[in-house]
């Protein structure tokens, strides 16, 4: 599990191809937000179950506070290989969010 280097993208817009690179970590706070990328709330690296990033107080308070879908994209990388993940989080009729994968584009 601690080779795994696991990145989250935070956002307010879905990922389209012209916006969905995600951001090397290195050169970012792990706190610090990304304002020039448009849709990009925050980045950030987390080593164990990075799809925490909305389970944690802080991260309900920052990113879910009003009522507007969220994105979360997660890439995952261990020894040359790496996975993407793209969840999007909505409220349901009764105001509970929902995390559901988003299905990939026919090809």
């Amino acid at each position: 599990m601690y080779n795994f280097k696991n990145t989250t993208e935070v956002r307010e817009l879905p990922p389209e191809d012209e916006l969905a690179g995600l951001i090397d970590p290195l050169w970012l706070s792990p706190l610090d937000d990304d304002a020039a990328k448009p849709g990009i709330l925050s980045t950030r690296t987390i080593n164990h179950y990075p799809a925490r990033e909305f389970t944690f107080a802080n991260g309900r308070v920052r990113y879910l506070q009003d009522e507007s879908p969220r994105w979360l994209v997660i890439e995952s990388h261990y020894r040359g290989e790496s996975m993407q993940s793209t969840y999007e989080l909505t409220r349901d009729d009764a105001g509970t969010w929902q995390m559901v994968l988003a299905e990939e584009p026919a090809p």
